[in-house]
């Protein structure tokens, strides 16, 4: 506070006070009231997951998913299982469909096809398993920025499923990857009913039998004509040398691709064999029985194994029946693979000396053929340029299932574990995934097949050649085996060509659950949403901005109450006003100064000393000259020698004294006359 004297009249002017901490102290009190009872009713409680995805396929969803066999459940050589995946969303307004789900059957590599004209598939991808096949599709509307919706089942994709004879079909649907997003909702909301597990069973036809003859009159109908005899001698079954291709792997869970120059002699390996059948006479109709053959890799009984092929399947096609089967055996310097057709001896041929094939080929130590191209760790363009078994990674050839190994080691357990956990998980960037998997549209998956659902590896696509000897043809033409085969691919996407890198790489991106980042967001969007996906939710951010602004507040309070305080005045200090009798007082102190310098200047007079003893009188000492007059008066003061004193105010205002008190005090007040010098 300030005090200002006008008019006699002290005037207190009170410090102007500041609105900004009090603005700044109401809105941090504002924002840590809201953030702690956001964080205390809508915050999560911590035993429940965390997960910032929607839920995929929730129990209640209005989306429910059916499948439904639209083809005949007698089984048809020739003719594919059809499987229509139909949804009803009972109203609801979606902006797309994402099924994942598993295929076991007997049966080659299905295709997908999207029969809905106001629907487009934006991914769809067939991934061969060791027990079956993966299927995954995604649908979306023809038009960007529109929706769809249906209030009753209706087919948004078909599987087509060529089986191989009778048997089952299983679906079993993935439910954290399966949903259907709801229109106008960011996050995007999930309302995919659970899909429920399916299974269709196709059974064998039987033997077909004519049908009675209609006719208007009551003659009874015409007996069925008697089946023929098969004729004993009316089939010829050999292997057709043109469809035989080999592949051959490690024999580990990695599955990695060897050519056929790097193979090593006396080391275990897995090979697939694609074979073909075919009947030459093709005029057995009651004896569907079906077909086996045999195979056995350098005469190694733990690499026997045996598959069958339909009969009908085989007098169908004008080309027979073709599959693959797998073996693990051990490789020696020349190998040779043995396959033997109808190894039952079922059926009675024309010819059976034509029911077996063999195919040589070589173990060299690996160095043969591959001298041309890069080996672990090398640079490479593309894939092409590395070595069976690698793919371009990044300029360096490293092996599909360990890419982050420079020495193209095999993945350990624990990596091998890690990646399974792993694959598919959320993530914001790489440093979320386990190794070997890299962020791809928000999941982890494997950095050298970011396409696959499930991080499985992929290879070059090299095949491998051979050269065989056998009784293959018509009657004894000697086949080799082509110089180019067909990769077999499982996927249904067009392009077959070899993965040549995986930087450029742009698959289709699968529908992402959190929501797109808009170009146009102001700054302050972008900070709350990049707070959210690191998970720190808003009533935290609301808390944290009410501590920084009562923290602003102190601030402008402390700095309010500095610019208020008043201003320090030095006034000089002021001598009070002299009286008579300081006057007179001075005066005389003045003739002593004045005396005792005359006594100094003038010549001293020399006398011998009287015998006599005298008296001694003290003599007076005179003030020093040196202390200021001021100095003086103030010690005065300071006893109170001048309370007393006539003529001064501290006399007037004291009462008289007793006369006794006076008498004594008087002659302490008489300064001590300076006796005359002789």
């Amino acid at each position: 506070m300030q005090k200002v004297v006008k008019d006699n009249i002290i005037y207190v002017e009170k410090p102007k006070m500041s609105m900004v901490p009090l603005i700044l102290s109401a809105a941090s009190l504002l924002f840590v009231a809201l953030g702690a009872a956001s964080l205390f009713y809508f915050q999560q409680p911590l035993q429940e997951s965390q997960e910032t995805r929607s839920a995929a396929s929730v129990a209640g969803g209005q989306v429910i998913l059916t499948s439904q066999l639209t083809s005949s459940a007698v089984y048809t050589s020739g003719a594919p299982s059809t499987i229509e995946l139909k949804y009803n969303s009972q109203g609801v307004q979606l902006t797309g469909i994402q099924i994942v789900t598993k295929l076991t059957a007997n049966a080659e590599t299905p295709t997908i096809e999207i029969p809905n004209g106001d629907l487009q598939p934006i991914f769809q991808e067939v991934e061969q398993l060791s027990d079956g096949y993966l299927v995954s599709v995604i649908v979306t509307p023809k038009v960007l920025g529109q929706s769809f919706a249906s209030t009753s089942p209706t087919t948004f994709a078909k599987l087509s499923v060529p089986l191989r004879g009778p048997g089952t079909m299983s679906f079993v649907y993935d439910k954290d990857n399966s949903f259907a997003t709801v229109a106008n909702t960011n996050p995007p909301k999930d309302e995919l009913r659970t899909p429920e597990d399916v299974t269709f069973t196709i059974i064998a036809g039987s033997s077909p039998s004519p049908s009675p003859s209609p006719s208007v009159s009551p003659t009874p109908s015409p007996s069925p004509t008697p089946t023929p005899t098969p004729n004993p001698t009316g089939d010829d079954f050999w292997l057709r040398s043109d469809q035989v291709y080999l592949k051959f792997f490690t024999n580990d869970s990695a599955r990695t691709e060897v050519a056929l120059a790097d193979l090593k002699p006396y080391e275990t390996y897995r090979i697939r064999v694609q074979y073909g059948v075919q009947n030459a006479k093709k005029s057995s109709t009651t004896d569907t029985s079906p077909v086996q053959t045999a195979f056995v890799v350098n005469g190694q009984g733990s690499s026997y194994v045996t598959d069958d092929l339909p009969y009908s399947l085989i007098a169908n096609h004008a080309d027979g029946a073709s599959d693959s089967i797998e073996t693990v055996f051990t490789t020696v310097p020349d190998n040779t693979l043995r396959m033997t057709t109808d190894s039952r001896s079922a059926y009675a041929e024309s010819n059976e000396s034509n029911n077996v094939l063999l195919v040589t080929f070589n173990a060299d130590n690996g160095v043969g053929g591959a001298s041309n191209l890069s080996s672990c760790n090398q640079y490479c363009a593309d894939s092409t340029e590395c070595q069976s078994g690698y793919t371009c990674f990044f300029n360096q050839c490293r092996r599909p299932d360990n890419p982050d190994s420079s020495t193209c080691s095999a993945p350990s357990s624990t990596i091998a574990s890690n990646v399974v956990q792993s694959c598919n998980k959320e993530c914001s960037s790489n440093r979320d995934c386990a190794v070997n998997l890299r962020c791809y549209q928000g999941a982890c998956r494997l950095a050298t097949n970011p396409s696959s659902l499930s991080c499985s590896a992929a290879t070059a696509g090299v095949i491998s050649k051979g050269s065989q000897t056998g009784l293959a043809g018509e009657k004894g033409e000697v086949k080799v085996v082509p110089t180019e085969s067909p990769t077999a691919s499982a996927s249904v996407r067009p392009s077959s060509s070899p993965l040549s890198s995986v930087s450029p790489t742009a698959s289709p991106s699968l529908l992402d659950q959190r929501p797109e980042t808009n170009p146009s967001q102001s700054f302050l969007s972008k900070f709350f949403a990049d707070m959210q996906a690191r998970g720190i939710s808003l009533p935290v951010i609301a808390v944290a901005v009410g501590l920084v602004l009562f923290i602003l507040a102190l601030i402008f309070a402390v700095l309010g109450r500095t610019g208020n305080r008043p201003p320090t005045v030095i006034q000089a200090r002021r001598e009070p006003p002299k009286t008579a009798y300081e006057d007179d007082l001075q005066k005389k102190i003045n003739a002593l100064k004045t005396q005792a310098s005359e006594s100094s200047a003038a010549p001293s007079v020399t006398t011998s000393p009287s015998s006599v003893p005298s008296s001694t009188s003290p003599t007076p000492t005179p003030p020093s000259p040196s202390s200021p007059t001021s100095s003086m008066m103030d010690r005065l003061r300071e006893r109170k020698v001048l309370e007393n004193m006539p003529g001064t105010e501290q006399s007037a205002q004291t009462p008289p004294p007793s006369s006794s008190s006076t008498a004594q005090s008087e002659p302490s007040k008489e300064p001590p006359e300076t006796p005359p010098t002789v």
